[in-house]
């Protein structure tokens, strides 16, 4: 048992995203944990360290690697991220999702009058 780095997915949080990891494409069981793939990819996002530079700790570089590629595809990161945001959002007594957004007043202003001048035909001076 290796000693847990700072980014390293809690027990709770392992459990709450586990089943968003697909079983194993073949009938064999995996080599090792998909919690310990996810806190790689963790540490290496976290860190900037290169992937072939991880701790020997961790899997190899290239499972990592295949595995961020494969679930950035399938679009299991953004599953998992709102999953975890819901229990964040859950144990701080509030709803599980939002309801509000916040927008920049100026970057609207800004938007519809570049979308105006566009609309008119309007260019720019050049002399």
């Amino acid at each position: 048992m290796r000693q847990p780095f700072p980014n390293d997915l809690s027990d709770n949080q392992g459990e709450r995203v586990r089943d968003l990891f697909a079983k194993a494409e073949t009938d064999r069981p995996r080599a090792g944990d998909i919690c310990s793939v996810v806190d790689a990819i963790f540490y290496v996002q976290r860190t900037g360290v290169q992937g072939r530079y991880l701790p020997h700790d961790f899997p190899r570089w290239d499972v990592g690697y295949s595995y961020f590629r494969k679930w950035g595809q399938e679009g299991t990161w953004d599953q998992r991220q709102g999953r975890l945001r819901e229990g964040v959002r859950q144990a701080a007594p509030r709803e599980a999702t939002h309801r509000m957004a916040c927008v920049d007043s100026q970057s609207v202003q800004r938007q519809s009058v570049a979308e105006s001048m566009a609309s008119m035909g309007t260019k720019r001076s050049t002399t």
